[in-house]
């Protein structure tokens, strides 16, 4: 324990140990220390300064690791016992099905656990009994905790006298396991779970046992709801098929979901996908309304929902990624998964929900697909904005609007925990520059579009920054419905001086980019459609006559150069 640590909320006041002045606060390390056997509990050692708490550590310091060691055990044995309640494991098959979690569990604890297969006589016969046995390396001191009632555990010495029990074996934690002739689909189902509960806490299950004691309760209640929700099947061979998503998922013919290195699972192209293609039409597992801020009330929210869900679905909600497995205060595993993986159920959205297959797909600066929420099919939907090459991953972005690097990366970090390296974030600093500066630019030329004073007071300028947008958005590489808003922006300034003409042609190309996006069942496409047959039914339509052209004079039989002049009233073409 660091010394600085000291605890003032416990009732109770005493002498402080370093200077015997009178002391209200005490070492937080020990506080609450388990009696030894049936003992009196430890006294707690008081510090009337942190500086006199400083100075006595090199004498209390022994004492309080012990001390700390044995509070450790103890919650231990209440994991123990939560566990073996969750997953019905029958006392002969528990330092089977149990070897994985507890070696997680006890990982940096400064203990020996032990396998110890105990005989007992009973009316004449024997049965055995598993058994762990717990030493503290820093003392003399060892524990029993029984699978059949963990907590709380039992001094070794008294627990083995009770029954006159005789020690068959003692072997490493993890031997039976090690030595079982063929891995039943139980144990290899919770190993699968246990490796992912892990993975969601940066390796470290131990870290549950250190917490205060209010965290240790939250994340405990939060652990045995990811395992009931893995443990919770009918047979075994469910259990072993469902607890997680397989290594390889063919979810349709046009994709997999399946790991990518340094990326967990991933989405990834079956065989090639044209531009244009509608990869998945998903409905959502889970609907969260609104922004989740309250941690209880969403986490009931979404406990619900998931209660009338198949097993397997549950299960296959605990499995994505939780980037606030560890956040501090803690937040429960359901929140935190939809925190780190819920997508928006349209532009701007506060509503959004979980996906099991898109909720997979990973972010990238260059991405080659793009989401977008059908409200009237209540599905999320992935279209391909570029060609996909089979093998290729499948790739959403994250973010909204025209971030420059740094800001994007402290986005990507905060929120969900990576930072990404996509071939438009590790360029050098000299084209980090440039595509920075084209971002600003693009930043203040929706601004400048977007006022609603420049269509009308200077359009032959607002024209050109739209064209201008289109130029930048091809050289960042940038695509999908980016460039829908920039023809839908050419189009309200043409219709909107009156040119009918030239706003049908900027809605036809609207029109075909949405289509390309989000589909032609799409509502964006449908109004794009609209716009391009009846352009002077716009609200915009006639706010002044300056251009005045009627629809049918788009020209005809020019090149494709003479018809981009023409389109964007480029000098000499009216």
């Amino acid at each position: 324990m660091k010394p600085s640590q000291s605890d003032t909320s416990q009732p109770g006041r005493g002498r402080c140990a370093a200077c015997s002045n009178e002391a209200a606060s005490s070492c937080a390390g020990c506080l609450g220390a388990p009696a030894y056997g049936n003992g009196q509990p430890p006294q707690r050692t008081f510090y009337c300064t942190a500086q006199c708490q400083k100075a006595h550590w090199s004498t209390h310091k022994a004492e309080c690791k012990l001390l700390q060691t044995r509070k450790l055990v103890f919650r231990a044995a209440t994991v123990l016992d939560a566990m073996m309640a969750v997953v019905d494991a029958k006392e002969e098959k528990a330092m089977i099905w149990l070897a994985g979690f507890l070696t997680e569990l006890f990982k940096g604890i400064a203990v020996t656990v032990e396998e110890v297969t105990a005989i007992i006589p009973a009316n004449g016969a024997t049965s055995t009994r598993p058994v762990y046995k717990v030493t503290l390396n820093s003392a003399p001191e060892a524990w029993a905790i029984d699978p059949k009632q963990a907590y709380p555990p039992s001094l070794w010495l008294a627990y083995i006298r009770v029954d006159a029990f005789k020690i068959e074996s003692i072997k490493p934690l993890g031997f039976h396991r090690h030595t079982e002739g063929g891995v039943d689909p139980v144990t290899r189902a919770l190993e699968r779970q246990i490796a992912t509960i892990v993975a969601t806490r940066d390796g470290n299950l131990g870290s549950l046992l250190k917490a205060s004691e209010s965290a240790f309760k939250l994340r405990l209640q939060q652990l045995v709801e990811e395992v009931r929700s893995g443990a919770d099947s009918t047979s075994a061979e469910e259990t072993q098929s469902s607890l997680s998503i397989p290594a390889q998922v063919p979810a349709n013919k046009l994709y997999h979901i399946r790991p990518l290195p340094g990326k967990g699972q991933a989405m990834v192209a079956a065989g090639k996908i044209p531009k244009g293609t509608c990869i998945i039409a998903e409905s959502p597992t889970i609907t969260i309304p609104g922004s989740p801020h309250d941690p209880a009330g969403v986490n009931q929210l979404i406990t619900s929902q998931l209660s009338n869900l198949p097993a397997a679905t549950r299960r296959q909600y605990y499995t994505l990624h939780n980037h606030y497995a560890t956040a501090a205060p803690p937040i429960p595993p359901a929140v935190g998964i939809a925190r780190t993986n819920a997508l928006p159920f349209g532009h701007n959205s506060l509503s959004g929900g979980i996906f099991l297959h898109a909720s997979r797909i990973n972010h990238s600066c260059t991405h080659n697909a793009e989401n977008t929420w059908n409200a009237s099919l209540g599905k999320l939907k992935i279209y391909a904005i570029r060609d996909i090459k089979p093998g290729s991953e499948i790739t959403i972005s994250y973010i909204e609007g025209f971030k420059p690097y740094n800001q994007r990366q402290a986005h990507f970090l905060s929120a969900f925990g990576f930072r990404c390296v996509c071939e438009r974030c590790e360029v050098t600093d000299s084209k980090r520059k440039e595509s920075d500066d084209r971002l600003r630019r693009l930043v203040q030329l929706e601004e400048e579009i977007g006022d609603g004073v420049g269509i009308v007071a200077t359009p032959l300028a607002c024209l050109r920054k739209a064209r201008e947008m289109l130029r930048l958005l091809n050289e960042e590489g940038l695509g999908g419905s980016t460039v829908a808003r920039a023809y839908y922006d050419a189009f309200q300034v043409a219709i909107a001086n009156g040119d009918q003409a030239r706003a049908k042609v900027f809605a036809k190309r609207c029109y075909a980019s949405r289509v390309m996006v989000a589909g032609e069942d799409s509502e964006d496409a449908a109004k794009a459609k609209e716009m391009m047959k009846r352009p002077a039914e716009h609200r915009l339509f006639g706010t002044t006559m300056k251009w005045k052209q009627a629809a049918g004079k788009v020209p005809s039989g020019l090149s494709e150069e003479a018809f981009e002049n023409w389109l964007w009233r480029e000098k000499g073409t009216s």
